[in-house]
Formats: C-alpha cells, sequence, structure tokens
C-alpha cells in the first residue's frame, strides 16, 4: 500500500513539473531566430562569360515567430554584376499588401521591396519558403556580395531587410535575425560575349571566267563558262551577262556574247554556266571576258562584276582565203596612184630640160659639148 502511494505520488510530481516547464520550452522553442538566405550561395562560373545571365531566390524560415510584415532590399557591385529585375515568390500571399522596389544599377543596389500581412491574419506567417527572386547580367571580372544588410543608417536604409512581427496589435521589428548573403565569385577569366549572327542577307557573286580555246577563226563558235556562286542565305534567281572587249579601259565597245537566266540557286553553292560566242561578224584579233550579274536584292554589289576574267589570244581568217578589206584596198589605190604621178612629173621634167637651151651645161665632156653645139648652131642656120 505505501509502495503504491508512493508510486503515485511520483507521477503526480512528474505532471506538475511538465506543467511547470512547459511555458519555458515553449519560450525557448520561440526564441529559434528567423533565417534570411540567398540561394544559391555561391554562383558556378565554370564556362560562364561575360554578358552571361544568372537568377537567385530570397528565402526565408521561420517556423517558430509569427512574420507580420517584412522588407527586402540587396546591394551588388555595379562593376561586376548588373542587376535586371526583381519580383515577388510564392511565399508571398497574393492578398498581402506589395510595394515593390526600385533597380539602381548604376549605385548597385535594388530598394527594399516590402509586404505585409493585412487585418484577421493573426499571428503572422511561419514556415520556409521562397518570398523574391533577383535576376542579374555579368558585366565584369570581380567578386560581389550579394548583400541583404540590416544597417539601417543611410544610405543602407534604401535597401536594409528586416522583418516585423504583431504582438497584441502592435507590430514591432524582430531584433535577431540571421541573414546569409550570397557571394557569386567571376574572377575567373572571363571573354567578351560572342557577336551575335549575321543578319540572312543576299549575296550572289561572279567566281571566275573560263574560256575552252586558245584562239579560233572567224566564224567558229567558242565555249565559254562563267562560274557564279550564291553567297548568301535565300535561293536566288537572276542573270548573268558575258561580254567579249578589246580594251576593258574603253566602255561600249563590247560584244554582248549572251544573257543567261539562273534559277533556284541555293544558299553556298556554286554553278556553271554555259556560253557559246558566234564569231562569224566578229573582227579579228584578241578578246578579254567580262562577266555581270543582274540582281536589284543583293547586299554586296562589288563581287557581281568580273572584267578581265579571261582571254582569248586571237580571232583570225582561215589560211588561203582572201577577204576583200576596204581600207586596204583604197590605201593600195591611193599608193599606186601617188607612184604614177611622181612618174609622170620625172618624165615631164626630163623632156622640158632637153628642149632648153641651156640643157647642154648638164654635159661634162668638152668635145661632146663642142660637137653637140655645132650640130645645133648648123640646124638652127638651116
Amino acid at each position: 500500500m505505501t509502495y503504491m502511494k508512493t508510486k503515485i505520488g511520483v507521477v503526480l510530481l512528474l505532471v506538475m513539473f511538465a506543467a511547470f516547464i512547459a511555458p519555458f520550452a515553449k519560450t525557448a522553442r520561440a526564441a529559434t531566430d528567423p533565417v534570411i538566405s540567398v540561394v544559391p550561395q555561391d554562383i558556378d562560373w565554370n564556362g560562364k562569360s561575360i554578358g552571361d545571365a544568372f537568377t537567385v531566390e530570397i528565402t526565408i524560415s521561420s517556423p517558430d515567430v509569427a512574420i507580420w510584415s517584412g522588407q527586402i532590399g540587396i546591394t551588388y557591385s555595379p562593376l561586376v554584376l548588373e542587376c535586371t529585375g526583381f519580383a515577388k515568390e510564392s511565399a508571398i500571399d497574393q492578398s498581402w499588401l506589395w510595394v515593390p522596389g526600385t533597380v539602381n544599377n548604376e549605385a548597385g543596389y535594388v530598394t527594399y521591396s516590402g509586404w505585409s500581412c493585412i487585418a484577421g491574419q493573426e499571428p503572422g506567417w511561419t514556415g520556409s519558403g521562397t518570398f523574391m527572386t533577383f535576376s542579374f547580367k555579368v558585366i565584369g571580372s570581380g567578386t560581389s556580395v550579394l548583400d541583404l544588410t540590416v544597417l539601417t543608417t543611410k544610405p543602407d536604409a534604401f535597401y536594409r531587410t528586416k522583418l516585423n512581427k504583431n504582438e497584441g496589435g502592435s507590430i514591432a521589428e524582430i531584433s535577431s535575425i540571421v541573414i546569409n548573403d550570397g557571394n557569386p565569385d567571376n574572377n575567373q577569366p572571363s571573354q567578351p560575349p560572342p557577336p551575335p549572327p549575321p543578319e540572312p542577307e543576299h549575296d550572289v557573286a561572279v567566281k571566275s571566267i573560263k574560256c575552252f580555246r586558245a584562239s579560233a577563226y572567224v566564224g567558229e563558235p567558242v565555249g565559254l563558262e562563267v562560274l557564279v556562286e550564291n553567297k548568301g542565305d535565300f535561293t536566288e534567281d537572276f542573270d548573268v551577262a558575258l561580254y567579249a572587249d578589246k580594251n576593258t579601259e574603253v566602255i561600249f565597245d563590247e560584244y554582248v556574247i549572251g544573257i543567261v537566266h539562273v534559277t533556284g540557286l541555293e544558299p553556298k553553292t556554286t554553278k556553271a554556266v554555259p556560253f557559246s560566242w558566234d564569231t562569224s561578224n566578229v573582227q579579228i584579233g584578241s578578246y578579254w571576258f567580262s562577266a555581270r550579274l543582274s540582281i536589284p536584292s543583293d547586299a554586296k554589289t562589288e563581287d557581281n562584276v568580273l572584267i578581265g576574267g579571261a582571254y582569248l589570244g586571237g580571232i583570225c581568217n582561215y589560211p588561203g582565203v582572201r577577204v576583200f578589206d576596204l581600207a586596204g584596198a583604197l590605201f593600195q589605190i591611193g599608193t599606186s596612184a601617188s607612184t604614177i604621178v611622181i612618174a609622170v612629173a620625172i618624165c615631164f621634167g626630163i623632156f622640158k630640160l632637153l628642149m632648153s637651151d641651156n640643157w647642154l651645161v648638164t654635159f661634162p665632156n668638152r668635145q661632146v659639148r663642142r660637137a653637140l653645139s655645132t650640130r645645133h648652131l648648123h640646124k638652127k642656120d638651116a
């Protein structure tokens, strides 16, 4: 009996002790500080470069202390990072009051954004969740702490972070919270961002001209080939014109060999365009060949023309075939006429000299002059 009384007494003492220490245990558990963290704490920069982007989350874990309202701002190095935006996340109830901050990339901070529960929501929010996200872009190499500061002196007042609780209808700051800042270290060598891909464009070009003969007789066909390339990004239709020219420095004296229309030349491909030159009415001589492409949409026209891309050693007459040359005939006639006139003039001069009285002075032999002179006198007397 005494044993039973003793046992019951011990149980009652334990119950009373538990009832006594329960408030203290609750108070001790409520002392757990809320934790605000930047997630992830560190950024893996392996393979990243200047111009790359990343996002961090601002999380709060407060399983015991009920949070009624809060403010979150963030600082960073404006030489290393640029904030490209921020937003509230799912832990902030849609019915709560939300006042967003503003970005100041020149100074390197985002002013605090605020939220608060509404009346009737007692005592506030507890648990763990993501409250905000911040987006950043790397603009330089270096180290930048993502600082969720808790200081209240200026200029920190513009981006301070704090949490508040509701105590009997009075809002008070939670004086002890844990801040886990982020440390994105971008000291690894960074490369400039790759250039943007070029805009698609139209671009065709004359690559070369080929002549399949070294020389030809008048009237023989001369085979040629123009190699064209589509260097652009679109399937193209265009005209190819081929010319023969004795002097490439003189314009408008060319023979137009032909114009061929090319259709459906795909990007980054080439095509050999054949030509045949009819030389029936072509002057003899050597020729240079030039080609021109006609395409109004071409962005680069400097390679649409190729001057003197091939050479033909000569076009000549067939051997043994006499071809009437009007200019040569007139020259020959002029030369013959001049010769005849000169010959007649010489003969006329000799005749006039013989009929003259003074012609004897031209004979050097004195006896001959005397005989001729006597004969001349007798003839005169008679």
